[in-house]
């Protein structure tokens, strides 16, 4: 199973709906933990990670590219439901942090 199976496995696994376990909802799992094609998940870390720097992961390290103009579809269709979800937290360092702000940082929830 590659590591992009196994995100959508655990994603499955927390109960998060179909609509969840997309490609891109794994592709930002594993760029939140720092998951490369050979860390175990074990060894998962919760960094703190832009958007771009999420873009730039994935395609480093898994070769799938994203545009940059495909920021709002990260933020609406999966990191906002996985923050409903207690799995993404958002701004850990400044909570009050504006929506729009260049400075957005996600990270893995304690409970993820």
């Amino acid at each position: 199973m590659s590591k992009l199976e196994e995100g959508q496995a655990i994603l499955k696994a927390l109960g998060l709906p179909d609509k969840q376990q997309t490609t891109l909802a794994a592709h930002i799992l594993l760029a939140l933990g720092d998951v490369l094609p050979g860390t175990p998940w074990k060894e998962a870390k919760s960094r703190d990670i832009g958007i771009h720097a999420m873009i730039q992961f994935i395609s480093d390290h898994y070769g799938k590219r994203y545009a940059e103009n495909s920021r709002e579809s990260f933020r609406k269709n999966v990191l906002r439901p996985l923050e409903q979800a207690r799995i993404v937290d958002k701004n850990r360092d400044d909570p009050s942090r504006a929506t729009n702000s260049m400075h957005n940082k996600y990270c893995l929830s304690e409970a993820a």
